[in-house]
């Protein structure tokens, strides 16, 4: 259930107390996934597991709108994502450790039956873009972005579950998961530029590897 801090909070101290400008940042991350979470949730219109199965009953309140993408699986690999942009010097533990993080929220939400694990899939495909999308605008000028996309799932890729050994990115991309090489130009956007700075500031401050 949201928010998702509780999880995040044990793998990275941070908070809106101690790193306000870094949690801005992130809530600016989220809200825009989930606003495009949306988009394309009224685009597919999937219905729920439950309303095609009376054999599913969900352990928690069904939301109202549909299900592919899952909103909390593009929230949790988006904070992942970025944690990584933020945090250039994570080792590839800790980058492990937030990916698992993520997998678990999206696996949840598939366990509790408000899911299927295809939703989990599409929404860390979307989490990763966004967030990447996010820090291309956080700079000084134009990047090229990678168009990524999800590609037919056959029987030789099997979409019982979110595959973390599956990469998302050009030259590791596999499965489900297709990346076109600098296909989008994004410009910076001065005010996250400012934004990304003063997260900076104080992550550097507090001892972070910023």
């Amino acid at each position: 259930m949201l928010p998702q801090v509780p999880f995040w909070s044990s793998v990275l101290p941070l908070s809106a107390d101690r790193t306000p400008w870094t949690w801005e940042l992130i809530n600016v991350t989220l809200n825009l996934t989930m606003r495009t979470v949306h988009r394309i949730k009224h685009g597919f219109a999937v219905p729920r597991p439950s309303e095609m199965s009376g054999a599913v009953q969900p352990v928690l309140a069904v939301p109202g709108w549909s299900a592919f993408p899952s909103g909390h699986a593009s929230e949790a690999f988006a904070f992942a994502r970025l944690m990584e942009h933020r945090f250039p010097a994570l080792d590839a533990r800790l980058r492990r450790v937030l990916q698992e993080q993520a997998k678990q929220i999206a696996d949840n939400r598939v366990y509790a039956g408000l899911h299927y694990p295809v939703d989990s899939i599409g929404g860390r495909l979307l989490g990763v873009s966004m967030a990447d999308y996010v820090h291309a605008r956080c700079t000084a000028g134009p990047v090229r972005l990678p168009q990524r996309s999800l590609v037919p799932i056959t029987a030789a890729m099997p979409a019982d579950r979110v595959d973390l050994n599956l990469g998302t990115d050009l030259g590791t991309a596999s499965g489900p998961y297709a990346a076109q090489a600098g296909t989008l130009d994004i410009a910076g956007q001065p005010v996250l530029r400012v934004l990304w700075d003063r997260s900076t500031q104080e992550l550097v401050h507090l001892g972070y590897p910023a």
